[in-house]
């Protein structure tokens, strides 16, 4: 016979399984019946990651099969895995460095990319040749140098937007922040940044796609003046190439009061 209220031990000694009790379940021989044993999943939603059972000796998740490998071993093609699938796919590498400076641009499979310069002297080469001088090329020969810029911005998100470096190579060393809070409140600056433009892929909103280059505490000095902020590590922008920047401003009752202070 069956005592009332008993409670089921639903421990089957199994390491890779997880044991309840469902109450619902009909009772046939003993309070037993209410048991169900679960296998232990081991999987993590990423089937590039190898596949991962689990050891009964230990009651751990082991490797059982090896992470997918996409490396097809062309220099010329960029080699992902999808995680939903765990197949390899392979895409073309693109290898126009618009430099007006090197000719029949290239991808060799062993060493990838191939930019070869031009045989006579070029304008943009950031070199300044004998026969240049900072008024007939002054991208190569002039102690400074306009870049451009291209952005956008969204609001509460603050001002996103990339430089776009000529033939020299740029660091920068910190922004100017335009920003106005009222009197005693303390503004959070914070710059993002990652190569390329801000827009690839789409990615502009994931803060996972950026790297974060300063979160500072400033007090904001007004319309028509800058707000200095110096960067503690320092972003060096090659030269032909693109980086995308966020800057935004926030405070801590930003939420509730001021809702669209940015940078």
């Amino acid at each position: 016979y069956i005592v009332e209220n008993s409670i089921p031990n639903c421990d089957d000694g199994m390491k890779c399984t997880i044991d309840t009790c469902d109450p619902t379940k009909p009772i046939v021989n003993d309070v037993t019946d209410m048991c169900v044993h679960t296998a232990m999943s081991c999987e993590d939603g990423n089937k590039c990651n190898g596949v991962f059972v689990c050891e009964e000796a230990s009651g751990t998740c082991i490797i059982d099969k090896p992470v997918v490998d996409c490396d097809d071993n062309n220099a010329c093609t960029i080699d992902t895995c999808v995680a939903s699938t765990g197949l390899c796919q392979s895409t073309d590498k693109t290898c126009n460095d618009y430099n007006v400076c090197t000719a029949n641009d290239y991808c060799d499979v062993n060493v990838g990319c191939v930019f070869t310069p031009s045989a006579t002297p070029c304008c943009g080469n950031a070199q300044c040749e004998s026969n240049e001088n900072a008024g007939t090329c002054p991208q190569d020969c002039s102690t400074s140098i306009t870049t451009n810029l291209a952005g956008t911005n969204y609001g509460y998100l603050g001002n996103i937007f990339n430089i776009e470096t000529k033939s020299l190579n740029m660091t920068i060393t910190g922004v100017g922040v335009h920003c106005t809070l009222p009197e005693g409140i303390t503004g959070t600056v914070h710059v993002y940044s990652k190569p390329g433009d801000y827009y690839s892929s789409g990615s502009w909103y994931s803060k996972s796609r950026w790297d974060l280059i300063i979160q500072k505490d400033v007090q904001c000095v007004g319309i028509g003046s800058t707000t200095q902020v110096t960067f503690q590590n320092l972003v060096d922008i090659p030269k032909y190439t693109r980086q995308a920047f966020n800057i935004f401003v926030i405070t801590d009752d930003m939420a509730a009061y001021y809702p669209t202070v940015r940078a």
